[in-house]
């Protein structure tokens, strides 16, 4: 609902506009956001510990904790839905083609406002549940909750697609295991490294991210 009203109220008023005008707005309300958190909240580092915390689960060699169990689980479960709902929903499909021609949409005609309202709102909860998830598995700061996990989040999107739901699942567990690579075999203080160098190799060489290379072999 919060997304829905910002769509409506902000986001809409520049939507004929230039994107960068948008992408300029937005940010805009995320340094309102994060002043309103650290007032509320305070600067004081924060982590949520549940029960179950140090509850793990032995595989093996391999120990997993059960609130990491629980955000992967919990990631996949809401990464299937969202592509059953783009895909096999009149919904779904109308944001779909909302995100690739809006004039077209009006001729065919879908209501664009409404569809980017909805669409808009989903956005806004999906990112709420994974600073939900989050929160089970790292401490995090009111003023600037997640730091570096914005850039990860960023990398993920460019090496997977923008418009790939399995490109983005496919990149989040390259980049995780380059990431646990690096850290094994290596120093931890070049994880980081890794995901800038992922980064420029990815727009040089596969601008398209994986969904690209999906989509060729199809084609194929």
């Amino acid at each position: 609902m919060v997304g829905a009203l910002i769509e409506v109220l902000l986001v809409r008023r520049v939507a004929n506009e230039k994107p960068v005008i948008s992408l300029l707005l937005l940010f805009g309300l995320l340094l309102v956001m994060q002043a309103g958190a650290s007032f509320f909240l305070g600067g004081d580092v924060r982590s949520v510990r549940p029960v179950y915390i140090q509850e793990v689960v032995h595989l093996g060699d391999v120990t997993l904790a059960y609130n990491r169990i629980l955000v992967f689980v919990s990631g996949v479960v809401i990464l299937v839905a969202l592509e059953l709902f783009l895909r096999r929903t009149y919904l779904g499909r109308a944001i779909r083609a909302l995100a690739q021609d809006r004039d077209a949409c009006r001729l065919a005609g879908i209501d664009v406002g409404r569809v980017s309202m909805i669409a808009f709102g989903i956005g806004t909860a999906l990112a709420g549940a994974a600073g939900a998830l989050l929160t089970a598995v790292f401490p995090f700061d009111p003023s600037n909750p997640y730091g570096v996990l914005q850039l990860k989040s960023f990398t993920i999107i460019v090496l997977g697609g923008l418009e790939s739901i399995p490109g983005v699942a496919a990149a989040s567990f390259v980049l995780a295991a380059a990431e646990n690579l690096t850290v094994t075999v290596s120093k931890p203080q070049l994880e980081n490294l890794v995901l800038f160098v992922l980064l420029v190799v990815v727009l040089v060489v596969m601008p398209g991210g994986i969904a690209a290379v999906i989509r060729r072999r199809r084609l194929a």
